[in-house]
């Protein structure tokens, strides 16, 4: 459990947070662990199309990934090839 955890479950046991704060947090972190996850699927899919030699500038504006990031994952699968 991260420092963050354990400092809001002491809040809510202290009370010093709401009923809507909660919720308020909740639902960011539901937004983002699914931000998350439709990153990691845009990856793996960007990992697919590269291993199928397709461009790298084309698999990051296809899937709306920065440009450095489909270069240094491409750059990982050639040198898996060598």
């Amino acid at each position: 459990m991260s420092a963050l955890e354990k400092n809001f479950i002491t809040e809510i046991a202290t009370g010093m947070v709401t009923e809507a704060e909660i919720s308020t947090r909740i639902g960011t972190a539901r937004r983002e662990g699914r931000e998350e996850g439709r990153e990691e699927a845009r990856f793996s899919d960007a990992e697919a199309l590269l291993r199928d030699n397709d461009p790298v500038e084309r698999v990051s504006r296809v899937l709306k990934l920065p440009l450095e990031k489909v270069q240094e994952l491409a750059d990982k699968i050639a040198a898996e090839r060598v």
